[in-house]
């Protein structure tokens, strides 16, 4: 063998994926891939003996340094030319322990349709339909931030619903600086106690990337639907104020409260969609009202949509029905 990084790295900066070593991967051996095209997040096949290595090493041929070549032996094999690499990823949910617990869920990078047809209900005439690319995958709140957390992490609660809440509920009354100063503080919190990886930082979402995770790869007026009742989500004063968050069934990628209970601010300045499809839209660099989503206790069903976006609000507003929902992503 030689010292890694001898040679030129691959185009994603790899640096001996082909000889050297073989590399150990996690999976048991299986003749045949399986069927299907594409094939989600294979995993190889539940049991079975042998495990699948690949990559050539110094011991072996050209035939064995090709990037599909795969290999296999007993996992208890021990050999001069087989190594391994290990990798580092996200299993789903990410718990931040100095903010009481704060559970996100990871968002895959993707594309998505943004905005509302034409023939969707009540739509309004700046939910114009354009493909949006999220380059970069991110964290994002389960749930609203709630009362509890955001006491922990500021030393304040300015919510009115908070007499018999037990710090469940959603935090309101909160403006989107207050909001944004709440990211901050928990980015800086985390750091400081090194638990926060350099490079990635706590923040609120863009309105690009709030739609993407509310929606969870649908496309009806809601992500359960095209119908609403009181049993999908607290709205139009079936309740009269909000509720404890996760009272309601979550949307198909495990968020609760994207539609309902409290709005929810977003990063954006509000301004017109751009023309056309956009790559990791941020909104415009400046402007008068910021971006909330999602719709609140008090709206109807026309403001629950997915698509629905609500600008009519500077960032010093503090009302009793809008809070927000924290993001995890890395500083661009």
């Amino acid at each position: 063998t030689r010292d890694v990084g001898q040679y030129a790295t691959n185009p994603w900066g790899f640096s001996d994926m082909h000889g050297n070593v073989f590399e150990w991967t996690a999976d048991r051996y299986q003749a045949a891939y399986p069927v299907g095209n594409p094939v989600v997040d294979p995993t190889g096949p539940a049991s079975g003996s042998p495990r699948v290595y690949r990559g050539g090493s110094w011991y072996t041929g050209l035939a064995y340094l090709r990037s599909a070549k795969r290999g296999k032996n007993s996992p208890g094999g021990s050999f001069f030319n087989l190594g391994f690499r290990v990798a580092f990823k996200f299993t789903g949910v990410h718990t931040v322990p100095s903010a009481a617990n704060l559970e996100m869920l990871w968002c895959p990078p993707g594309t998505f349709t943004m905005g509302s047809p034409t023939s969707e209900a009540n739509r309004t005439s700046d939910e114009t339909e354009h493909d949006v690319t999220l380059t970069n995958g991110f964290f994002l709140g389960k749930y609203e931030v709630t009362q509890a957390q955001y006491l922990a992490v500021t030393g304040s609660n300015p919510s009115e619903f908070n007499a018999t809440s037990n710090g469940n509920r959603p935090v309101e009354k909160v403006t989107w600086t207050e909001a944004k100063a709440f990211c901050d503080q928990l980015t800086a919190l985390e750091q400081n106690a090194g638990r926060l990886s350099t490079g990635w930082a706590y923040a609120l979402p863009t309105e690009a990337e709030w739609e993407y995770a509310c929606r969870a790869g649908t496309t009806t007026p809601y992500s359960w639907g095209t119908a609403i009742t009181s049993t999908n989500l607290n709205y139009d004063w079936n309740i009269g104020q909000t509720c404890d968050v996760g009272q309601y069934a979550a949307n198909p990628w495990g968020f609760f409260d994207m539609n309902g209970n409290a709005w929810e601010w977003c990063a954006d300045w509000y301004g017109a969609y751009p023309g056309g499809s956009a790559t990791d839209p941020t909104g415009l660099a400046s402007g008068t009202n910021r971006i909330r989503r999602g719709g609140g206790w008090v709206n109807g069903w026309p403001q629950m949509r997915s698509a629905f976006r609500n600008y009519s609000n500077p960032p010093e507003t503090r009302i009793n029905y809008i809070g927000f929902r924290v993001g995890l992503k890395k500083v661009q």
